[in-house]
C-alpha cells in the first residue's frame, strides 16, 4: 500500500508540474491540446492518482484495525457477517439452520446461517495457516453433530 501511495503521489506531483507549464499537449502526433485542453487532461490525471491515493490509504488504515477472528465454543459460533467485514455476531449452535461450503476457484467459503436469518461468512483466505481450514470444518460439523 505504501508504494502505491508513493507511486501514485509522485504521479500527481509530475501531472501537477506539466499543469503548471503553459503549454498544450500533443498526443502520438495525432492528438492536439491548447493550453485549456491540457489543464483539463491534467486535472482528471491529477484527480485520478488522488483517488487512488485515497483508496491506498484506506485500505492501509483498515489493515491496522483489529482482526477478526472465527470463534467456535461449546453453545455457539461467533464470526464476521461479511468476509472481510468488522462486524461480528454470535450464533448459538442449536438455532444453526443451514451450513454451506461453496468452493470458488480453488478457495472455499462457508457460510452459516440461524433460524432468525443472521449469517456468518468467513473465508478460507481468513486462516493465515491453510492447513487450518480443513480442521476448522471438521470440528464446527463435529459440534454441530453433521457429517
Amino acid at each position: 500500500m505504501l508504494l502505491g501511495i508513493a507511486f501514485f503521489g509522485a504521479g500527481a506531483l509530475v501531472f501537477f508540474g506539466k499543469m503548471l507549464d503553459r503549454r498544450g499537449v500533443i498526443i502520438n502526433g495525432l492528438i492536439e491540446l491548447d493550453t485549456f485542453g491540457a489543464d483539463i487532461l491534467y486535472s482528471v490525471l491529477i484527480g485520478t492518482c488522488l483517488t487512488f491515493i485515497a483508496l491506498a490509504t484506506v485500505a492501509l488504515l483498515k489493515s491496522f484495525g483489529a482482526k477478526i477472528f472465527v470463534t467456535v465454543d461449546s453453545q455457539s459460533i461467533t464470526g464476521p457477517i461479511r468476509y472481510g467485514g468488522s462486524s461480528l455476531v454470535r450464533i448459538s449452535l442449536t438455532s444453526v439452520r443451514d451450513v454451506n461450503v461453496s468452493s470458488v476457484s480453488n478457495n472455499e467459503f462457508l457460510v452459516v446461517t440461524d433460524i432468525d436469518g443472521r449469517k456468518i461468512k468467513v473465508g478460507q483466505a481468513n486462516f493465515r495457516i491453510s492447513s487450518e481450514w480443513p480442521l476448522f470444518l471438521s470440528e464446527l460439523r463435529r459440534r454441530l453433530g453433521r457429517n
